[in-house]
C-alpha cells in the first residue's frame, strides 16, 4: 500500500504543517467514539503520520493500529476475566 506516486512530491502526502495538524484532527474525532478524550488520540495520530512520512507508506502505521488494538484486546480481555473470577470468589452467602 503506497502512496498514490512514486515521486518524493505525491500530492496525497501532506507536507506541510497545516495539511499534517488537519489530518490528525481528523484521526482524533474518528476515533472521539472511544471517549479517551482528544490528547492521547491526537498524539497517535501524529506518531501514526510520523511514521507515513517516514516510510512513504501507510502500511506500517496500519500494522502498528492493528497491534495496540489487538494488545488492548487482549489486556482488556484479561483485566475482566480476572475482574469477574475475583468478584465471583468474594460472594458472601447468607
Amino acid at each position: 500500500m503506497r502512496f498514490a506516486s512514486s515521486s518524493r512530491r505525491a500530492a496525497s502526502v501532506p507536507l506541510n504543517g497545516l495539511d499534517c495538524g488537519r489530518s490528525v484532527m481528523v484521526f482524533g474525532a474518528a476515533h472521539a467514539y472511544q471517549g479517551q478524550g482528544c490528547g492521547a488520540t491526537c498524539s497517535g495520530g501524529v506518531l501514526l503520520q510520523g511514521i507515513a512520512l517516514l516510510t512513504w507508506s501507510m502500511l506500517p502505521g496500519i500494522l502498528v493500529h492493528v497491534m495496540f488494538d489487538v494488545m488492548s484486546g487482549a489486556s482488556g480481555h484479561i483485566l475482566l476475566r480476572e475482574s469477574a473470577s475475583a468478584a465471583s470468589a468474594e460472594v458472601v452467602t447468607p
